[in-house]
């Protein structure tokens, strides 16, 4: 809830820290040495994604409030596009842990992440 109220105030800032919040704690998970850290970095990542995608649901809304007959299909758009992600995203991150390790596959969406906050610098606020 709120994550939701956050993102209802203010959508960029949202997406924004969201995704450093992701972004942090993906570079703990990768470097917890025991359990206490693993979880609380775990729960970082989960109270990131909400707060980001709150965000990013929003704008995604907010834009296309502009056309009411295509907000189904965006919305539906945006859905099909975070399952193909997760699609490709786990044979990729076998493939990394395989490769590289496990804490690796962690680092890759710590940087993914990183580059998301980046480009979420560039998009207007649709919050007026």
């Amino acid at each position: 809830r709120a994550a939701g109220e956050y993102a209802d105030r203010a959508r960029k800032p949202a997406m924004i820290a969201g995704m450093a919040l992701i972004a942090v704690s993906d570079v703990g998970t990768a470097f917890a040495t025991s359990l206490a850290p693993l979880v609380l970095a775990r729960l970082g990542l989960g109270a990131g994604r909400c707060i980001s995608e709150s965000g990013e649901r929003g704008m995604l809304a907010d834009i296309v409030s502009r056309f009411p007959s295509l907000r189904g299909r965006a919305l539906g758009l945006q859905q099909a596009v975070t399952a193909l992600g997760i699609a490709v995203g786990a044979p990729l991150g076998g493939l990394i842990v395989e490769m590289y390790g496990p804490r690796a596959a962690f680092l890759c969406v710590s940087a993914a992440a990183s580059a998301s906050l980046l480009l979420y610098m560039l998009l207007p606020e649709t919050v007026p």
